[in-house]
């Protein structure tokens, strides 16, 4: 049980302030996605040489292969399904053109490879080695030849990362809308009625929640 209580501050979790709730989880993400491109062009830039390092530069791509993965694993948090409301179609409707087409490549490589093996970014062929090999009489062995997408490039990091904060900034501007909102609602209810909310912090989830759904207002 989380215990931290602050005088004067009380549970405001309603109805009408759950769009607040869900914009600041938003832009967490979104700030995590930023962060991640950043660090991922780091990584990208002091990858070594092949030729000079074989195996530091295949440690490196698959490091910032699997960075490049997480940020938009976690850019697909901000428009998934789930308690918390998704980033509103309007507004990527609204996004230019450009922005719009990167948009649904990111939306696509997550939903099809990265959380799902659904399209042909990963290959995985059974093939049956024949023996003698320029003149067969029977089959000697079989082996999968495996292959598959291994980083987002460069390029295609800094346009993530570029939406992601285009992203932010929109949201940013919500939620200074939205405080404004909820706070002329806190206002015009009476003082007695705030006084009766609770004053902690939910809880602190466990292990034993990890399939359990949140609960919205």
């Amino acid at each position: 049980m989380n215990s931290f209580d602050i005088p004067g501050r009380v549970d405001f979790s309603i109805k009408e302030a759950q769009w607040l709730a869900d914009l600041h989880g938003i832009e967490h993400d979104l700030r995590d996605v930023v962060r991640l491109c950043g660090k991922c062009l780091e990584l990208m830039s002091a990858v070594p040489s092949p030729e000079q390092a074989p195996q530091k530069y295949l440690d490196a791509m698959w490091m910032a292969g699997e960075m490049s993965f997480a940020s938009v694993v976690k850019y697909g948090r901000t428009f998934g399904s789930g308690v918390r409301r998704p980033i509103p179609l309007a507004w990527m409707k609204r996004l230019p053109p450009d922005d719009q087409k990167a948009h649904q490549y990111f939306k696509s490589l997550r939903d099809k490879f990265i959380a799902h093996s659904a399209n042909a970014f990963e290959d995985n062929q059974v093939f049956a080695y024949l023996h003698p090999q320029f003149a067969p009489t029977e089959v000697k062995s079989i082996a999968v030849d495996t292959g598959r997408y291994v980083s987002l490039s460069s390029g295609r990091v800094e346009r993530l990362r570029d939406l992601a904060g285009t992203l932010e900034v929109r949201v940013r501007e919500e939620i200074a809308s939205e405080t404004r909102r909820v706070l002329q609602i806190a206002r015009a209810m009476p003082l007695s009625d705030l006084l009766t909310r609770e004053t902690d912090n939910r809880p602190i989830p466990g292990d034993a929640d990890v399939s359990k759904g949140r609960r919205a207002p």
